[in-house]
């Protein structure tokens, strides 16, 4: 059994799993994966690309990994 509260299956299957991960990065910043899984979703739900190695470099710039 998993008590873990912010328990989020992948992939994420609702805008609002990738929103409560996107809006609230510090409950997940052991997860830098999830975190770009969950921006994926949001961007192609809106019809823009992602490109994965942007992200990763700005993630490392920030200190987020």
């Amino acid at each position: 059994m998993n008590t873990c509260p912010t328990r989020i299956s992948l992939p994420l299957a609702t805008r609002a799993e990738a929103l409560a991960v996107v809006t609230r990065p510090e409950r997940h910043h052991d997860r830098p994966g999830l975190r770009l899984v969950a921006w994926a979703h949001l961007m192609r739900e809106r019809g823009h690309r992602m490109h994965q190695l942007r992200v990763r470099t700005e993630q490392r710039a920030r200190g987020m990994i």
